[in-house]
């Protein structure tokens, strides 16, 4: 494997571990500061923390289940049956199953001596999922509720250590966010633009997927799910 191309996978291997990271802090924080709020008897504001955490976990699992749903048959070869996914969904761990599967894929191709075009192809493919994912979170939960800590903040007159932790893993959360969704919509765009074709082969042992670009026959940049 070329050098460059080592690193570049290893780089983005990194990123997506410190990204699942900054997901789970970033909700162990907003879950800190509800249960603080019901502590201290501020029940509306702790019931508003859970609301945002809820509607985006709840759009985030539809949209996951429904893209999983309606891949190429055969395209994930470890995903689930359909009932154990759709359980998977339902107790809301099914964008952490994402994220393990992008990792598991992003370790596999940065091992192999010489990744194969379907593995590299594939990795690219989860990672654009994951990446407009992150773009919905960002917008249902992680903004929003970073504006409701500063809001009660700003009524309140005082800061709590649980709300600037959790106003500091909201921010961290959404800078980490802003190169994968720029580079996620890019993929979209620049499979759209080029009119890629996904074309599914299956033979009796294996079943293998062929993308063809018309407009390149070269493998795009690798892009980074976290």
């Amino acid at each position: 494997m070329p050098w460059s191309l080592h690193a570049v996978l290893f780089r983005d291997l990194v990123l997506g571990v410190l990204g699942t990271l900054a997901f789970l802090i970033d909700l162990g924080a907003d879950l800190w500061a509800a249960s603080q709020y019901v502590l201290s008897g501020r029940y509306l504001w702790a019931a508003l923390v859970l609301a945002l955490l809820g509607l985006a976990s709840v759009a985030l699992q539809f949209f996951s289940w429904v893209w999983l749903r309606t891949d190429p048959t055969g395209l994930h070869a470890s995903q689930p049956p359909g009932q154990r996914l759709a359980l998977l969904h339902l107790l809301q761990l099914g964008y952490l199953y994402r994220c393990v599967q992008g990792l598991q894929q992003g370790l596999l191709v940065w091992r192999q001596e010489v990744p194969s075009q379907f593995d590299l192809d594939y990795a690219d493919f989860l990672s654009l999922d994951i990446s407009m994912l992150r773009l919905f979170e960002t917008f249902l939960e992680t903004t929003p509720q970073l504006t409701l800590v500063l809001a009660i903040v700003l009524q309140s007159g005082s800061t709590e250590y649980y709300q600037w932790v959790s106003i500091c893993t909201s921010f961290v959360d959404n800078g980490k966010k802003a190169g994968p969704h720029k580079s996620g919509l890019q993929g979209r765009l620049a499979q759209e633009s080029c009119q890629s074709k996904v074309i599914e082969k299956y033979t009796a042992d294996s079943p293998m997927l062929i993308t063809y670009n018309e407009n390149s026959s070269s493998y795009s940049h690798y892009h980074s799910f976290n």
